[in-house]
């Protein structure tokens, strides 16, 4: 099967990964989760381990989480319309 480059469409894109809590999670148990994840991702060890095997980590705070999905989201919903592949799918339905 050919790469999406390999057909015309110059598309980059990266993997990422988020954790995520109950909506309606009380303010100081989220602060907390927050505060461990940060610390976490930031500790020096996880991050040379991290990048060790490829995966490099960038700590984002729930803010800013949310707006890297809304971006990435809309930046995806784009390339699928654009590029024909959301008419490859629905015809493949059919």
């Amino acid at each position: 099967m050919p790469t999406l480059k390999e057909q015309g469409i110059n598309v980059a894109l990266s993997f990422w990964n988020g954790i995520a809590a109950p909506k309606g999670l009380p303010l100081p148990e989220k602060a907390r989760l927050t505060a461990a994840l940060k610390q976490m991702i930031n500790d020096p060890t996880f991050k040379n381990d991290m990048e060790g095997v490829g995966m490099p980590v960038e700590y984002l705070g729930p803010d800013e989480f949310g707006d890297e999905w809304i971006l990435d989201d809309a930046k995806l919903r784009k390339i699928v319309k654009e590029t024909g592949i959301a008419d490859l799918i629905t015809n493949q339905k059919k």
